[in-house]
This record gives structure tokens, sequence and C-alpha cells, in this order.
């Protein structure tokens, strides 16, 4: 009976994808920031069914992100802890642009089922993709928003207690979108030169997410990692980067990183890494690579697997760091 229930609730996480997409686009969390609001105060400002509406919250409330108390018998509903820290929209921490990125996905997943005939749900070149992201506003400022806010609740920790980087003052972060990652390096090594690389119309929206102090040693430019000449560095950061790619997309982006390292010069890896057994690994790392793989044909790897395409490509010494945050650190140094 309860290997029947666990597959039951299985079967129904889609709703909880879709309870979350909902309360951000209606920002039901924002009404209920410190306050405590009924169910027909909340669906007259946003226009909706108060009946319908009470069913999302009390989901939400057994899901965590709400508390619920009747001090006249009526029900009044306010975010918890966790809600405000996460899903309220001007939160530092706030993941609500990650959950509006994921309603298109959602809908590009209920055709799985073609994905796993033909290869890929996307059919256009994964570069194209990015192109035509980065050329759109609207599309481009909510993938900003969406990576940025995954930079400050995870990469950044990760890298950040991953290893030592004060041996290095030059550094390129590949496809560093916002800069979200050069900055927390250029505030703990004030010594470093960080360029930040990334498509033209990125680089110039990224101006925004500039940190109030300036972080001066932090520049950016306009260019294509796979086509234009790379910087002449002591250390490569690609944080997401390689998971998006197909495998002959990755030699080439480390063929160019290696040949653009100056000797002892190193290249940082940021991943979801699965285990050396990838069935030993959780759930969230197999479903981003299921994500990545249907989107674009690439994947997510393991810290072993990462270990020997690097060696391909003449790297040495090459360590693993992983962390509790599903992401890991791995880095590699030229000789």
């Amino acid at each position: 009976m309860a290997e029947a229930l666990d597959i039951w609730s299985d079967l129904h996480k889609y709703i909880i994808t879709q309870t979350l997409i909902t309360a951000c686009k209606l920002r039901l969390f924002d009404y209920m920031e410190e306050v405590w609001v009924s169910a027909g105060d909340l669906a007259k400002k946003v226009d909706g069914d108060e009946s319908a509406l009470k069913h999302v919250l009390y989901a939400l409330s057994s899901m965590g992100y709400l508390s619920v108390q009747r001090p006249d018998g009526d029900e009044l509903f306010t975010n918890t802890d966790k809600a405000n820290k996460y899903l309220v929209s001007s939160s530092p921490l706030s993941l609500f642009p990650v959950a509006l990125s994921r309603e298109k996905s959602y809908f590009l997943f209920g055709n799985m089922v073609d994905a796993v005939k033909e290869g890929k749900i996307l059919k256009a070149d994964v570069g194209d993709r990015f192109r035509e992201m980065a050329d759109d506003q609207q599309k481009r400022t909510g993938f900003l928003q969406s990576m940025d806010s995954m930079v400050q609740n995870f990469r950044a920790p990760v890298l950040m207690n991953s290893f030592d980087f004060s041996g290095y003052t030059t550094v390129c972060d590949l496809g560093g979108c916002t800069g979200g990652l050069s900055y927390s390096l250029a505030s703990a090594y004030p010594r470093m030169k960080i360029t930040v690389l990334d498509l033209p119309n990125v680089v110039t929206a990224a101006e925004k997410y500039r940190p109030a102090d300036g972080c001066d040693n932090v520049t950016f430019k306009a260019s294509d990692m796979l086509t234009d000449e790379l910087p002449k560095v002591d250390l490569f950061l690609l944080a997401s980067i390689i998971h998006d790619w197909p495998l002959e997309k990755v030699d080439l982006i480390f063929k160019r990183v290696f040949e653009a390292l100056n000797p002892g010069g190193a290249v940082v890896i940021v991943e979801t890494l699965f285990h050396e057994k990838k069935e030993d690994s959780n759930t969230a790392s197999h479903l981003f690579s299921l994500h990545m793989s249907m989107l674009g044909g690439g994947k997510q790897w393991s810290g072993l697997e990462l270990k020997e395409c690097l060696t391909r490509h003449g790297f040495i010494d090459v360590k693993i760091h992983t962390s509790d945050l599903v992401y890991g650190v791995v880095m590699a140094t030229k000789k």
C-alpha cells in the first residue's frame, strides 16, 4: 500500500509545479509577506475566484509555504519564513524568476514521448537558441533573472567553498551572464582582474546587476565563446555551461580554453555532478540531466566523466569538489 501511495504521489507532482508557478505568476507570496490575508481579499487582488484560490492556498500550506490561522472562524493565510525568503519577488535570494522560467519547460515536457523517440524536444541548434533569447528583451530579462537567482542560492556558495583561487590573477568567466560568480570571486580575491564574456545584448543588460560598490575589477566583453578569440588568462570559469551542449561542442570548448590558458593556468567547472555510480545520485541531478538532454542534446556529467574528458584535452591534476547543494566544482590545470 505504501509503495502504491508513493507512485500515486509521483504521478501528481506536476500539480505541485503548476501550483507554484501559478502562485508566482499571481504574486500571491508578495501579497502575503508578513501579513495575514483571507482568500476573499486575495481573490479581489488577483481578480480570481475565491473558492478556487482557497484550494491553491491550502495546497501551498500543505507544501510548507503558507501558515493558516482562524481568529474568528475565517481562514487567514500568510507566508512561512521559507516563502518570504525564496518566493517573494523582492527578496535578495528569491527563486521567483526561476519559477516563472520553468513554465515554458513545463509545457515543453508535455511532448516528452516524442522527445524520447526523436532524441530531443527542441530541434534548433543550442547556440541559435541562446542568440535568439539574447536578442529578445522579454526572454533575455527572464533568463538573466533566473540565472542570477541560481548563482546567489547555489552556484556562488559552492564555488566559494571549493578551492583556493588566490594564485590566479587574470580570469575569464565564459558565458558569465550577469557576472554573479565573478563578483563573488572579485570580492574574495581583490587582486583578480576578471572578464565576463557573453553575447552582446547580455553584456549590455548585465550592467544593472553590478553591485553597489562597483566592483571595478570585473569587466564585461561581448563575444561568442565558440568562435571569437578567447583572452589569455590564468583561470577560465565555466559555470553551468557545458551541460547545455552535445559532446562535440564540449570538446571544442575545452580545446579552445586549453589553448588560451597561460601555462600553469586552470579551468574551473561548476555543474550539477552525478556520483560515479549514477544510480546513487539524487533525483534532482537526474532531472536536471533529463532537462538538458531533452532541450538540446546536453547532459549533466559525473566528476569522473569530466576528469576523463579534460585529460583527453591535455589537462592535468584534476580535482573534484562535491557539496550538499547538488552542484559541484571540478578544477584542472594546464601544465
